[in-house]
């Protein structure tokens, strides 16, 4: 639902502030301290309130772009939850929970109209709908997620393992680009009643019974299987990514360095397994990243920086990655030539200069 991006500045002192088109992946590069994690706070902070911040360094403003009526009325029908025992809402308005987890009321008709033109009134649209939709990943928090977490009603899934177990298609799709990348087989146990677990399998299962089962074949199954909990950071951080994305609600995501914990070649593969997740759910990622690799493994993406006389470039790039295992050794020709272009990239990138902007 995100359209553009308007920086405070552009690519020289009286140049008009720049204007960046979102696409399903738009990524920052550069080295530490150039502003690229502080850009992913500020959008994080504009999608959440809808609101200019005089704060901000580098972002001023974001413009959305809205659904069709019959798809925001069913947007926000999602959300709407049933009223307790003995609680009436005012006429017209209905309930939901927040991002924090809080009930508030909400006039239907009125939000069905922000969420299919958001410009109506972006304070309203933003901490009403789109809060609840944008997700920050950093390291700690998609190692977090991979963690035991309750079964719940999976009839109505709140979680991105919620959604997986309950979704026979988009769990198969996670376990194919997990298997490329470790040789393993992702798996959801649930034999600890009430509660769901990752594990990885040596085999893919026999039948989706065998997996979600409770019955002996299950249990022996994942008793042979190896828990998430005993894998490396990297393998937490890279499956918690791909099932967020693929399974998650939120529709913004941004991802600070998503190439840590990863070899370079799994970097790659993140980059270009996000952009194709991004691009067939019409999810915006945003990602701020040292890594020349998961630069190049992203299709289509944007890429900010200026050259040595201050011009600013948009870099756009495309390649095709193989649907094979991910092979460890030698650096691939793609991988060579994307340290070449981040090196040049890296150079001359933006910087944030006191109270000059980037």
């Amino acid at each position: 639902m995100l359209d553009t991006l308007r920086l405070k500045f552009g690519h020289a002192a009286q140049s008009p502030p720049e204007v960046i088109k979102v696409t399903p992946v738009t990524v920052f590069v550069g080295p530490n301290n150039s502003g690229k994690s502080k850009v992913l706070t500020e959008i994080e902070q504009y999608c959440r309130s809808g609101q200019k911040n005089a704060n901000t360094v580098i972002l001023d403003e974001v413009t959305f772009t809205g659904l069709a009526a019959e798809a925001a009325a069913r947007a926000v029908d999602r959300i709407i939850i049933v009223p307790g025992p003995g609680y009436r809402c005012l006429p017209g308005h209905v309930l939901m929970e927040t991002a924090r987890g809080q009930p508030t009321e909400f006039d239907r008709e009125f939000l069905i109209k922000c969420v299919s033109d958001p410009a109506i009134n972006p304070p309203y649209f933003c901490p009403m709908f789109l809060d609840r939709l944008t997700l920050m990943l950093d390291g700690t928090r998609r190692i977090n997620m991979v963690s035991q977490q309750p079964g719940g009603d999976l009839q109505k899934p709140r979680t991105s393992l919620q959604a997986l177990f309950s979704d026979d298609a988009k769990r198969q799709e996670v376990r194919r680009i997990l298997e490329e990348a470790f040789g393993l087989y992702f798996v959801i146990d649930a034999t600890n009643l009430g509660q769901l677990r990752i594990r990885f399998s040596q085999r893919p299962p026999s039948s989706n019974l065998e997996e979600r089962g409770i019955h002996e074949e299950a249990v022996r199954f994942h008793a042979d299987a190896l828990p998430i909990d005993e894998t490396s950071d990297g393998v937490k951080a890279f499956t918690g990514l791909i099932a967020e994305v693929a399974a998650g609600d939120p529709s913004v995501l941004l991802i600070d360095e998503p190439e840590a914990f990863l070899h370079p070649a799994l970097a790659f593969k993140l980059g270009h397994e996000l952009s194709r997740i991004a691009l067939r759910a019409d999810k915006r990622v945003f990602a701020s990243t040292h890594s020349p690799t998961f630069v190049m493994g992203c299709n289509g993406v944007y890429t900010i920086w200026s050259s040595g006389d201050h011009s600013t470039t948009h870099l756009s790039h495309r390649c095709c990655v193989s649907a094979g295992p991910v092979q460890f050794g030698a650096p691939s020709d793609d991988e060579k030539s994307a340290v070449a272009i981040y090196g040049s990239v890296e150079r001359s990138l933006l910087r944030v200069r006191g109270g000059d902007g980037i």
